[in-house]
């Protein structure tokens, strides 16, 4: 291996974070995590009627089979229970999408969508980890389960530069393309 910039390689004992951008290690999909019956069916039941139902390329369209559909709640057509209060839980929990599943007018469950993850995400934090590196997870699917176990969890998106340099100034050594170091 040539080094082009030796000056780099002295600066690597100073890195103690792994910064994980969430959204940039989303595959572009959808999953479906949990479930909550707003009825007394049988979860197992309308899990499986779920998850047949779904398109995870486009998780917000509704998708129907005869008297089953799946979609967002506000674009089916209900009588009776909306669903409203394991809605708000699912969103505080990190659910991107909430989807309800009807059958026939009768909300029968409230179900969370969440980005799907490229499989060599789950092995970063616990790298990390190993390696004596506090794993920080940055972005809209920290939530996910593989970076659940994260250390730490900061904002990302258009805020990912701004969390960098916060890290930065408390002493954290966060690498970035801007700077060559903390």
């Amino acid at each position: 291996m040539v080094v082009a910039e030796p000056e780099a390689l002295r600066r690597l004992d100073r890195i103690g974070i792994l910064l994980l951008d969430t959204d940039a290690l989303a595959t572009g999909s959808y999953r479906l995590t949990d479930l909550i019956a707003v009825d007394d069916a049988p979860a197992g039941e309308l899990a499986a009627t779920a998850h047949r139902l779904f398109d995870g390329s486009v998780p917000e369209r509704v998708q129907r089979d005869g008297a089953w559909a799946l979609g967002p709640v506000a674009r089916l057509t209900l009588q009776g229970r909306t669903g409203e209060g394991a809605r708000k839980r699912l969103q505080r929990e990190g659910a991107r999408v909430v989807l309800g599943l009807a059958h026939g007018q009768r909300l029968l469950a409230v179900l969370s969508v969440v980005p799907e993850m490229h499989d060599a995400a789950s092995a970063f934090v616990p790298a990390a980890q190993a390696a004596g590196l506090k794993a920080v997870a940055a972005g809209t699917c920290t939530t996910d389960v593989s970076v659940r176990e994260a250390d730490a969890v900061t904002e990302g998106g258009d805020r990912l530069l701004h969390s960098v340099r916060a890290l930065q100034r408390d002493g954290d050594g966060v690498p970035s393309r801007e700077s060559p170091g903390p």
